[in-house]
This record gives C-alpha cells, sequence and structure tokens, in this order.
C-alpha cells in the first residue's frame, strides 16, 4: 500500500458499521492524516440512523504501534484544523511548544472526543497494540482481542510519563497500572491483557473466528489464560 492510499477503510455490515486502519505496512502508526480520517469516519457512523454499533481494527498483522514517530507519513509539522481544542497553530513554534500544541489536539484532545461517541464502540486488537494505539482501544467501551494481541507502553523507557490520554489507572487499576508502565521490558509486551475501558479482563478469540466474550465496563480484572496456566503449572 502506498501513501497515497486511504489511511482509513469505511464499511457497514448491517447496523455494524468498521472503521479499520489501513497503514499495514508502517504497522498502522497513527499520523495527523490518519487522526483526522479516523475522526471523519466516526463522525459519519454518529449521523448514520442506520449504525448502532461502530468497531476499530487495524489492518494487517498488527492493530497499531502507536504514533508515527519515523515513518515517509509522517505530518507532525504540517498543519491541521482545530477539531477537539482551541489551541493555536503549533508548526511555527519552538520544539516543546510545537509538541505540546500538537498533542493536546492531536493525542488527548482526540481521544476524549472519542470516548464521548454516543454509539458502543469496540476495538477489535491483533498483534501489537503499543503505546499511542492503547489509547485508540482504552477510548472504546469494549476491547476484544485475539490470541496474539499484546499490549505496552513503553515511553517510560523513552522518558515520558506513559501516553498522553493517561488512562492507564482507569483501565487497570493503579498497582497494576504503575507494574504495566515500569517493568515493560524493551521488545516485550506488557504482561497483562487489558481488554476493557474501565477494568481489564481477557477474553480471547481465535482469529477470524467468532467472539465468545465480549467484556463490559467495571468487571474484574483476571489473568490473561496463557499467564493462568503457567501459574496453575507452579502448584
Amino acid at each position: 500500500m502506498s501513501e497515497e492510499a486511504e489511511p482509513v477503510l469505511y464499511e457497514q455490515r448491517g447496523a455494524v458499521a468498521i472503521v479499520t486502519m489501513n497503514r499495514p505496512e508502517f504497522r498502522n502508526a497513527q499520523n495527523a492524516k490518519m487522526t483526522y480520517t479516523l475522526d471523519a469516519a466516526f463522525n459519519r457512523a454518529i449521523d448514520d440512523d442506520s449504525v448502532k454499533v461502530i468497531v476499530l481494527a487495524g489492518a494487517g498483522k498488527h492493530f497499531s504501534a502507536g504514533h508515527d514517530i519515523g515513518s515517509p507519513g509522517r505530518d507532525i509539522d504540517r498543519p491541521f484544523p482545530r477539531i477537539a481544542t482551541n489551541w493555536w497553530k503549533h508548526e511555527d513554534k519552538p520544539r516543546a511548544e510545537n509538541i505540546f500544541v500538537r498533542e493536546q489536539e492531536m493525542y488527548l484532545g482526540m481521544c476524549r472526543r472519542w470516548r464521548n461517541i454516543p454509539k458502543p464502540t469496540i476495538a477489535m486488537v491483533q498483534g501489537a497494540c503499543v503505546a499511542g494505539a492503547l489509547m485508540l482501544a482504552w477510548v472504546c467501551y469494549l476491547i476484544v482481542a485475539s490470541d496474539d494481541a499484546f499490549f505496552a507502553d513503553p515511553v517510560v523507557k523513552m522518558g515520558i510519563p506513559g501516553v498522553e490520554y493517561f488512562a492507564h489507572a482507569h483501565a487497570m487499576n493503579p498497582r497494576l497500572a504503575k507494574e504495566f508502565l515500569y517493568q515493560t521490558r524493551p521488545g516485550r509486551p506488557g504482561r497483562h491483557h487489558h481488554r476493557t475501558r474501565e477494568h481489564a479482563l481477557r477474553h480471547p478469540r481465535q482469529r477470524g473466528g467468532r467472539i465468545h466474550h465480549a467484556t463490559r465496563r467495571r468487571t474484574p480484572l483476571a489473568l490473561g489464560r496463557r499467564r493462568r496456566d503457567r501459574l496453575a503449572a507452579l502448584r
């Protein structure tokens, strides 16, 4: 797929709108173009009375590797409209101000906006859901993951205290959130498989197969199946 292709695909199946991030060769890394196209797709689904549920997916092997920090389509210095915030233009500002203003709109503002989507949203996760991708999953009402899905926020290793939409302590409990942030090793996925907006409960499905369970808000944290099996073997 070239950078000229649509960064987001929209499909409707009955009452379900499927919004798919479509940069698989860059592990669906999120640039500004993708972010605003996602927003337009969500609004399309919101405005369509025949759509009852919105599913967010990622094309290819991975849901998303997070924010775009190095692909040919990285557009950090390009202007963009203000939809989620009323901050000033960022592209001609010094480095720190440039990044702060951009991230207020692009990451924090957009995630708050999407969290308030007035229709049920489901993140359908496979492969990597890393760093900025966590924010996309966390704004959804439900998260359903394949057996090969993994979650990690390695930005503490970069000297950053977590991603911009800092929902760790809401998606997990505070103690597990700290362990998730501090103990994720480089090149290794986070060990806690969290799935819902409020709390985390892993109910895997086979990729391409039927969904066995969809977790709901305020469910208790449960160990992933593989981790539970490993603990059982130690008894």
